[in-house]
């Protein structure tokens, strides 16, 4: 059982590494290139999602960087279903959430790099 925690530690640490395999075990899985990005891209997100939480607190010292995160993807999900309503006048829910969960994606990507630039340069001052 430790094995398999250090394992999941590794992969939260470098999420990068979880869209790899998420993206071949997937494809391998469904063969299709699309469905198997898609997977990929919810892995990652849910890794970049523990590992920007735990760097808001390592590098900010903020003890709510899971909070953060949070309201930055419910604001996400709020702004697409506020937009859906007023260009369709109707709320498309899947939609919405894909669109969020892939916005969510970019954006945490930026934070990962920003706070992981944030880290390296704190460790040598």
């Amino acid at each position: 059982m430790e094995f398999l925690a250090k394992i999941f530690a590794f992969i939260l640490t470098l999420p990068f590494l979880a869209f790899f395999l998420g993206y071949n075990i997937s494809k391998w899985f469904y063969q299709d290139n699309k469905k198997a990005f898609d997977i990929a891209i919810h892995v990652t997100t849910f890794s970049l999602f523990v590992s920007v939480s735990v760097m808001f607190q390592v590098v900010g010292y903020l003890q709510s960087g899971v909070f953060i995160t949070l309201i930055i993807w419910i604001t996400f999900l709020a702004v697409l279903i506020y937009l859906q309503w007023k260009l369709k006048n109707q709320i498309d829910i899947h939609k919405s959430l894909k669109g969020s969960l892939r916005l969510w994606f970019l954006v945490l990507c930026i934070c990962y790099v920003a706070l992981f630039i944030i880290g390296v340069t704190k460790s040598f001052i």
